[in-house]
């Protein structure tokens, strides 16, 4: 019986389907291991686990969401980055648009393309920022898209950078 496999794009193996998320070029164990890299050093920093968030750091992360990432907040206020962007989003309901976002709240760039879709159409929600685009889209269609939808242009460098097919 022949297992199907699908290459993982991040630590550059052929793995089973099963080890893959549904429409990722990177498999489960990638992901796991990047995630706790992403926080592994506010984890190690962070000294403050189950105690409750005070007023001063609730006004410290309404002051400074949009211009420092997740993981400096974190830094600054002794907490885990997953942490921060939890009491961010879900405790103070501060959701950063896709021209807010700080480009090291991303860390996976995605490029989708199909002759299906009409537009180019830039989705970012942190970690992950995907370009969707027609199959014959050229780079400088793709940083118009950029422009017109309000995505920071150094987004667009580093996703040029580090794109990988979804």
């Amino acid at each position: 019986m022949v297992s199907e496999t699908k290459w993982c794009n991040c630590c550059q193996r052929s793995q089973p389907l099963s080890e893959f998320w549904e429409n990722y070029g990177y498999c489960k164990t990638c992901h796991r291991r990047g995630k706790v890299a992403t926080n592994d050093m506010t984890r190690r920093k962070a000294n403050r686990y189950n105690i409750p968030w005070t007023t001063e750091e609730d006004s410290f992360i309404r002051k400074n969401y949009l211009k420092m990432s997740d993981t400096e907040i974190a830094v600054e206020l002794s907490r885990t980055r997953d942490a921060v962007t939890g009491r961010r989003e879900k405790g103070l309901g501060l959701i950063k648009t896709a021209g807010e976002v700080v480009l090291e709240d991303i860390t996976v760039f995605l490029y989708h393309t199909s002759p299906d879709i009409t537009q180019i159409t830039v989705s970012v929600q942190p970690p992950k920022l995907v370009v969707f685009a027609p199959s014959d889209t050229s780079p400088v269609d793709i940083e118009d898209a950029f422009k017109d939808q309000d995505v920071s242009l150094d987004l667009y460098i580093v996703w040029l950078v580090n794109k990988k097919r979804a």
